[in-house]
Formats: structure tokens, C-alpha cells, sequence
């Protein structure tokens, strides 16, 4: 290997390295961040929800719009459910395109952000839809609980 090669071969090594820092940071980010901020809504909105009916169970004699508590409380667990599982399919391909780093850095393969990226992007394209549902669900959730005590309770 002559001199030169070697120097291309240590410049590619430095660029798989920095990527795959860049994603692992992304990936622990992605799961201590985002997974703290949706469980505190999604439970905290559930926990409002169940206080809602516990308060009412107990103070009125006719509990009114049963099936509007039993859809807050579904939107609430089932973006827990789904944020849960968001996030271990985001660790899971955060892996795999990790391993794909380390596996065109063995090849020593020359160093193309847009491959690695085309792989994230095939890789992820399942996160987007998953953070949208757990979002739309944690907003019908807080849609519902204002509609529900505005409507039932205020009024």
C-alpha cells in the first residue's frame, strides 16, 4: 500500500467513524429524549382520564358519555403501546445501519454520505408513520379529555 493509499485508507476509516458517531448519538438521543417526553403525556393524559372516571363513577349517579372516556383512555394507552415499540424498532435499525458502517468500513470501501443516508432512509421509513400515529393519538387524547370536560363537566 503506498502512501497516498494509505492515507485515502485512513480518511475513509475517519469518515465511517465520525458517521457512525453521528448515528449513535442520534440513537441514544432519539431514545432517552423522545421516550421520556411522549411517556409523560401519554400517561399522564391516561391518568387524567382515569381520574376523570373515577371522579364520576363516584359523584354522579349516570356516568355521561362512557364510550368518549373508553376512546381517551384507548388514545392514551395505545401511544404508550406504540411509542414503546417505536422505539425498539428505531434501536433495532439504528443497529443495522450501524453494523452496515462497520461493515463498508471493513471493506474499505471509499466513504459516500448519500449511500449511508439511502440506507438510513430504507432502514427508517417506517419512524415517521409510527411518531405520527403516537402524536395524533396523544392530541385526540387531549382533544377529548377538553371536549369531555367542557361538555360534561364545565357545563
Amino acid at each position: 500500500m503506498t502512501k497516498e493509499e494509505k492515507q485515502e485508507f485512513e480518511k475513509n476509516q475517519a469518515k465511517y467513524d465520525a458517521e457512525f458517531d453521528r448515528i449513535e448519538a442520534i440513537r441514544k438521543e432519539t431514545e432517552t429524549l423522545r421516550e421520556q417526553r411522549t411517556y409523560d403525556i401519554a400517561v399522564g393524559g391516561l391518568t387524567v382520564s382515569i381520574g376523570i372516571f373515577t371522579y364520576l363513577a363516584t359523584h354522579v349517579e349516570k356516568v355521561p358519555a362512557k364510550w368518549m372516556i373508553i376512546a381517551i383512555m384507548a388514545c392514551f394507552a395505545l401511544a404508550v403501546i406504540l411509542n414503546f415499540f417505536s422505539h425498539i424498532f428505531s434501536a433495532k435499525w439504528m443497529t443495522e445501519i450501524l453494523q452496515e458502517i462497520n461493515s463498508l468500513k471493513g471493506d474499505n470501501k471509499p466513504y459516500k454520505a448519500e449511500d449511508i443516508q439511502k440506507f438510513e432512509n430504507k432502514k427508517c421509513k417506517y419512524s415517521a408513520p409510527f411518531n405520527w400515529t403516537v402524536t395524533a393519538l396523544m392530541m385526540a387524547g387531549v382533544a377529548l379529555i377538553v371536549i369531555y370536560g367542557i361538555k360534561y363537566i364545565l357545563l
